[in-house]
């Protein structure tokens, strides 16, 4: 009898960020900035007044951030665009963190496209 395949430990980290942005996400519109939205939408969870900590912790900012997985969007770019359920967009400024699964993008709130 053949024994069972377990998943990767990839696999677990995968499906645990998964889970966690079903929890405190939302699904939304992801618009590059040539104007291409993604075909499905993405999950996204918002995050207003973070603490962004500087370089050797010297300085602080409170900023905007909204997590996305990296299987639903393997490259953020500046000038992207998000839009939540609500209707409000958000713009991509740059990466925060991305430790492989999730990634975590500064964000300032936009105006929708024309």
């Amino acid at each position: 009898m053949a024994a069972a395949t377990r998943p990767s430990f990839r696999q677990l980290t995968a499906a645990a960020a998964r889970r966690l942005l079903v929890g405190i996400g939302e699904p939304a519109t992801y618009v590059r900035s040539d104007g291409t939205a993604l075909a499905d939408p993405v999950l996204a969870a918002l995050a207003q007044q973070a603490t962004e900590v500087g370089e050797y912790a010297v300085t602080m900012a409170t900023v905007s951030t909204i997590d996305v997985l990296n299987a639903e969007v393997p490259d953020p770019e500046q000038g992207d665009r998000i839009i939540l359920a609500d209707g409000q967009t958000w713009v991509v400024d740059r990466k925060s963190t991305d430790d492989g699964d999730i990634t975590t993008l500064i964000v300032s709130l936009g105006e929708a496209a024309p």
